[in-house]
């Protein structure tokens, strides 16, 4: 994984860490994702949501395949969540962006921050409750 994206990844946690200090656990998923956005900028980092990922099925492209919540610098994208609890159906949508979308590295933020992924996964990629970090080097 190169240098630029452990960085923006950092800044990714360090900034969802800001956004769920200050907002709590029972806000929006809008309202996280907006706030997410911002602080992003804040940090000077460009950020954009609901973010159209193509795909091509033979030879034909579906432009409006898949909507990530948000795209970090045009390389990592963000799933954000507010569930008491996730399983393999959120964890396959940051899966599918990576392979569709061409991307290395992904997160899925749930803001609930009790939850937990019922399909066993890496333990590697679950950085803190609720924040889990996916490469699509080890999947």
């Amino acid at each position: 994984m190169d240098k630029k994206l452990n960085e923006l990844g950092y800044a990714i946690i360090g900034a969802a860490f800001e956004v769920r200090k200050n907002l709590g656990r029972f806000m929006y998923e809008k309202t996280y994702e907006r706030a997410l956005q911002i602080e992003l900028s804040l940090r000077n980092i460009k950020c954009e949501n609901q973010v159209r990922i193509p795909i091509n099925y033979k030879g034909v492209v579906i432009s409006d395949a898949y909507k990530v919540d948000l795209l970090v610098e045009g390389v990592i994208p963000i799933e954000l969540k507010t569930l008491p609890e996730m399983g393999s159906t959120e964890l396959s949508q940051i899966l599918s962006y990576l392979t569709f979308g061409n991307f290395q590295l992904g997160y899925l933020i749930n803001f609930r921050a009790e939850d937990f992924i019922a399909k066993p996964v890496p333990k590697s990629i679950c950085l803190d409750k609720g924040i889990y970090r996916i490469a699509k080097s080890e999947i």
